[in-house]
């Protein structure tokens, strides 16, 4: 995604790829406020001093096979830079959520990132010895504006999932080895013991940092309330020993999930695409539900907190590596994680988690290639995943808060004891300006013990206002098994309405609205954008 040289710090020499960063734009807000960028500097083996320069210190393995290798490939002064050129001020740019190691630094170190980050250096006043790493930034940048004046809010995240330390070397979680889901508390204790120690910063309050950096810890999908009132889960339980966090971490993927032990699709067949188009319902809906009541229950009595998604969207891969997987096994993950119907299960996770307490969700991964990548290569084209362009849609076109749906009359699918609705609608509004999505969770055909015909499904909207001014719809459509891994066979389409569509508050979807003769076509998203008519 990046491109830089190795020249020194006093030199510029970062350039963001120009295709990805206008990619990137092109999924967010024309206008105003954009999404935060979840951003890694990780490196295990990086000190701060490299994180904060244009390229990290290299990894030295001095064993009986002595080597050499790059640490990290991005570090904080690129990532920054990348986020500065997504607006022309800091309240329409993207906000960086920037992820640390929690252990190898010392406190010494996170004085230097605040510092770095927050503050001010003016080259007739201030001294390189007095402020080293504002004259860092000042030499990277050529101002002495710090990074914090450049956007409305930070985020910074204590680790990368540290609720486990069994799969993957370089996680460092707090309990021992494989003890998952263990050591929230400690977890908890540590972040509040950082906290504490980057407050003692002298730009803390001088720049009022406490209103532009929030903190973040990450948890992992567990959270509720046992039968003695104690909340439980892991970060649940770090939260209540660290009260300066006031953002709570969780994954939001659709599909199954290696990390609660769930196993990839092994065949593709269409109940494998109805199960995609219902994931988020059959998957991550209950334990949100629980999330909101951990969140409500520690608001009463800890402090309140937000939560968010640290990574989400497509889910149904497998871990990639050698032995891990058979080319079959990619192949069967790829036709479902890229097509449709995964589209429709994220759309279903982004915008019900708002229902249940969640606001920033950052999305794994805008990247090129297969797994979580949302994007074909740059050398295939680089054309998006219906997932991104679900996402897209909601950025650039649905605006406003969001308003209660009442869904009355919706056709389901049983399992077992439980029947998950075929069709379902979302709302937000501005003023007069109301986004209505309705999605469509139904495949065709015959699957699951069903004839499902054509797959369409009729559909009437009632809304709370009488007559249109204006009515444009937004849709992604087609046949929901459809990827663009080959071509680009699912894009957004628009097309403007006629006003007197919407009678007396009542709107079909029908050949007219952009549906076909029997209404909505199956495994769809449609957004309506409707202008109330102003009052006579």
């Amino acid at each position: 995604m990046f491109l830089c040289d190795r020249a020194e710090d006093r030199e510029k020499q970062y350039v963001p790829n120009a295709t990805v960063l206008d990619e990137l734009l092109a999924s967010q807000p024309a206008h105003g406020r954009k999404g935060a960028h979840r951003i890694w500097f990780l490196g295990r083996d990086a000190t701060m001093a490299s994180i904060l320069s244009w390229h990290a210190g290299s990894k030295i393995n001095p064993d009986w096979a002595t080597s050499v290798g790059g640490t990290m490939d991005m570090t904080l002064p690129m990532g920054l830079s990348f986020d500065l050129l997504t607006g022309p001020d800091p309240g329409s740019r993207m906000r960086p959520w920037l992820v640390l190691q929690h252990i190898l630094h010392s406190e010494d170190d996170w004085h230097a990132l605040v510092e770095y980050l927050a503050a001010p250096y003016d080259p007739r006043s201030d001294t390189p010895q007095g402020k080293p790493w504002a004259y860092r930034r000042f030499q990277q940048r050529g101002m002495g504006t710090p990074w914090t004046e450049e956007f409305e809010s930070m985020v910074i995240e204590f680790g990368n999932e540290t609720w486990h330390n069994a799969l993957f070397a370089d996680w460092i979680g707090f309990r021992t080895y494989s003890a998952i889901h263990q050591g929230g508390p400690e977890y908890g204790l540590f972040a509040r013991y950082l906290i504490e120690n980057i407050k003692r910063s002298p730009y803390w309050k001088s720049q009022d940092l406490d209103r532009k950096i929030r903190f973040d810890l990450g948890g992992n999908y567990q959270a509720q309330i046992a039968r003695d009132g104690r909340v439980r889960g892991y970060v649940e339980e770090a939260l209540q020993n660290c009260p300066y966090a006031t953002l709570a971490g969780h994954a939001n993927y659709v599909g199954p999930k290696w990390e609660t032990g769930d196993y990839a699709a092994r065949a593709y067949d269409d109940h494998g695409v109805q199960e995609t188009l219902l994931s988020f319902l059959r998957g991550p809906e209950p334990g949100q539900i629980k999330m909101m009541q951990a969140r409500e229950a520690l608001a009463r009595s800890h402090h309140a907190y937000d939560i968010a998604a640290y990574e989400g969207g497509p889910g149904g891969y497998s871990l990639p590596g050698p032995g891990r997987e058979a080319a079959a096994q990619v192949e069967t993950n790829e036709r479902y994680g890229k097509s449709l119907a995964m589209a429709v299960g994220c759309l279903d996770a982004w915008m019900r988690s708002y229902q249940y307490g969640w606001t920033e969700q950052c999305f794994l991964g805008y990247g090129q290639g297969t797994h979580w990548n949302s994007h074909m290569p740059l050398a295939r084209g680089f054309r998006p995943s219906p997932a991104w362009l679900a996402l897209a849609l909601r950025n650039r076109y649905a605006w406003g808060d969001l308003v209660e749906v009442q869904e009355r009359k919706a056709p389901v699918l049983q399992h077992g004891p439980a029947a998950y609705p075929l069709i379902g609608g979302y709302a937000l509004r501005e003023r007069r300006r109301w986004s209505v999505f309705v999605v469509s969770r139904k495949l065709d055909g015959r699957h699951d013990g069903a004839d499902f015909g054509d797959g369409y499904t009729p559909v009437r909207l009632r809304l709370p206002f009488a007559r249109a001014e204006r009515i444009r719809l937004y849709k992604l459509s087609g046949d929901p098994r459809w990827t663009n891994r080959e071509e680009l066979k699912v894009s957004i389409q628009a097309e403007d309405l006629p006003a007197t569509a919407l009678t007396s508050g009542r709107f079909t979807i029908g050949e007219a609205t952009g549906g076909g003769k029997h209404g909505m076509p199956p495994g769809s998203i449609y957004l309506y954008l409707f202008l109330e008519a102003e009052k006579e």
